[in-house]
């Protein structure tokens, strides 16, 4: 097949387990087809626990071909063998085919392996015919003998349908590009295998009287207003609008606006980044807003724990515009409310770090722009503070705590930057008048022209050819519905998801335990008595990234370690938590009341 000649062999692989609930997933059968000897493999892997050997070819000179390929490497980790050296993902690749393309009505396009035979007009089976089958193997083992014959004959239709894809898909593929998309996949495997330690115990406290909790959390933030915004759990727009109200500020909540272009009277609700960012600007609505989140986001506290006391999910790579991962956040303790993240915690005699870049869209728009003032901004380790003093707003020798309402006002610029925000925008967040604002946007683009000149180049070329990419050519099609604030963000989201690859990449492939990606971070572990050496490890690994991806441009480090029986936590938070810990406490005591006196 053109393309795959550097390859001495080409193994076309699917394989089948069963994933309960948090637990590491237990194999059921693995098909496959070596292409240039023309052998067939068909395995199925008995409940009971026994050594396998592979038969697979391996080593630098073999392609491994999948779809979704963190599913055979989680089954290869399973049963203990080495992963494959070299994969290419047909799932990543026609994401990258079809990256920020839409349907007639602008949902994204189905990216499963029936869509993308489909796409090439490929036969395949049947949606229900599929879900029949995956039903039958997530029941798990035993499987008598002719239902064994209709897995593997279902695994191998999938294996089937990825001879006819690959040649279909060949033309559209950059092979070396592809092949490292397929190493993350390996990472993936390994961070989903490894799960995210929490307190189970806890957790399940919080489960048994969650119910109970959501009404107490809801009475208790109430008191704090004494407006009745929120009825038990429910929660009442006209209330909320007269408490905005009675604060003086419902003129500078957003409005909902009518199809003419004119704003109505009722609030913009439905959205909920609009009231965190309106509860940045009014902090004294941080409770009410961390409350609705908890309601609207955690019905059920379905956060799936395994038997070892893990948190699993699906990560989901490649699933997001930018290329990012997608979890579920219902299922992933870093997808949900912050306060949750004090669920984290490591086992006894053993660490956690949270190793995080700082300021990571600053430094990767100063790198890829190269610009000077942006990269001296960014070297100086604090970005907006660096800002102030370029755009004559504080004196060279200003510090964090000489000049915080300033550093504050310009941290807040350079963040409505990096959200697109116009000067309309950064006037509702800032709450000042629209030309104070629009002069805020051209002191930064006086103290940052470089930049905003690449900046403009990059979205026109965009713009013009309908398309734009990373470094390491994750895509984006662009056509007349891509938002003009998507455009412009994609070079920093994009390869910062790039340099989040290559570090999960170098650090599993060293050794390290990283239990999960975390948008610009990474949560490692290890024993306690290493933690220091293995923190060390994972910093060079993450160096690696940005001296690959960047261009020698490195972006500081942020470390947090967390030592049994600490946990981590979360500073936007901890008072939520220790709300939630308080009344789950009163609730408990009551339990007890109850029963002493029964």
């Amino acid at each position: 097949m053109p393309g795959l000649d550097d390859f001495s062999e080409v193994v076309l692989l699917d394989t089948e387990f069963v994933s309960a609930k948090g637990e590491q997933v237990v194999p059921v059968c693995l098909v496959a087809y070596e292409v240039v000897s023309g052998r067939r493999h068909r395995l199925f892997f008995s409940e009971v626990a026994a050594k396998y050997d592979n038969p697979l070819p391996s080593g630098p000179d073999v392609l491994y071909v999948a779809f979704a390929n963190q599913a055979e490497s989680s089954t290869y980790l399973a049963l203990g063998w080495e992963l494959p050296d070299h994969v290419l993902d047909l799932f990543a690749e026609f994401r990258c085919l079809t990256n920020g393309l839409t349907r007639w009505d602008r949902s994204p396009l189905e990216t499963s392996l029936i869509a993308a035979l489909g796409y090439f007009g490929l036969d395949s089976m049947t949606a229900d015919e599929k879900n029949s089958k995956r039903n039958l193997i997530l029941r798990g083992h035993p499987f008598t003998e002719s239902e064994q014959a209709d897995i593997l004959d279902y695994c191998e239709q999938d294996v089937r349908a990825l001879e006819q894809l690959l040649p279909a898909m060949l033309p559209h593929i950059n092979l070396p590009y592809a092949v490292f998309r397929g190493r993350y996949t390996n990472a993936v495997a390994k961070m989903e295998f490894s799960g995210i330690p929490v307190d189970a115990p806890l957790l399940n406290r919080l489960r048994k009287h969650w119910g109970e909790l959501k009404l107490k959390l809801a009475e208790d933030v109430e008191t704090q207003y004494g407006y009745g915004v929120y009825k038990g759990t429910h929660w009442s727009d006209q209330r909320f609008a007269e408490l905005l109200d009675r604060l003086d500020i419902f003129d500078q909540w957003p409005h909902v606006r009518r199809k003419d272009g004119t704003y109505s009277d009722r609030l913009s609700l439905d959205d909920d980044d609009t009231f965190k960012e309106m509860a940045v600007r009014f902090p004294e609505l941080g409770p009410l807003r961390d409350l609705r989140s908890i309601l609207m986001r955690l019905r059920e506290l379905n956060i799936p724990v395994g038997s070892d006391g893990r948190n699993r999910c699906h990560l989901a790579p490649f699933r997001s515009v930018t290329g990012r991962n997608y979890p579920p956040t219902s299922q992933f303790v870093f997808g949900m409310p912050t306060w949750v993240r004090s669920l984290v915690k490591p086992e006894e005699g053993r660490a956690i770090a949270y190793l995080d870049w700082s300021s990571a869209e600053f430094g990767i728009a100063a790198a890829l722009s190269d610009d000077p003032q942006m990269k001296e901004a960014y070297k100086s380790g604090d970005v907006y503070l660096a800002f102030a003093i370029m755009a004559g707003a504080a004196p060279p020798d200003a510090t964090k705590r000489s000049h915080a309402e300033v550093r504050d006002l310009y941290k807040k610029v350079v963040l409505g930057v990096q959200y697109g925000q116009s000067e309309f925008g950064l006037s509702k967040q800032l709450g000042v008048a629209l030309w104070q604002a629009q002069e805020l946007l051209d002191l930064h683009k006086r103290v940052f022209s470089r930049y905003w000149q690449w900046s403009e180049w990059v979205s026109q070329r965009a713009v013009f050819s309908r398309h734009t990419e990373t470094l390491f050519r994750w895509p984006m099609q662009i056509d007349e519905g891509t938002k003009p604030r998507t455009i412009t963000n994609f070079p920093m989201q994009g390869n910062g998801a790039e340099l989040l690859r290559w570090a999960c990449s170098f650090a599993t492939e060293a050794g390290i335990e990283v239990h999960a990606p975390v948008q610009d971070a990474l949560l490692i572990g290890g024993p306690a008595d290493t933690m220091d050496e293995v923190v060390a490890k994972a910093k060079r690994a993450m160096d690696k990234a940005c001296d690959l991806v960047l261009d020698g441009f490195i972006l500081r480090t942020d470390t947090k370690t967390v030592n049994y029986p600490e946990r981590y936590s979360d500073k936007r938070g901890e008072a939520m938590w220790e709300r939630v810990m308080r009344l789950l406490e009163e609730l408990e005591a009551m339990e007890m009341e109850h029963v002493r006196r029964d």
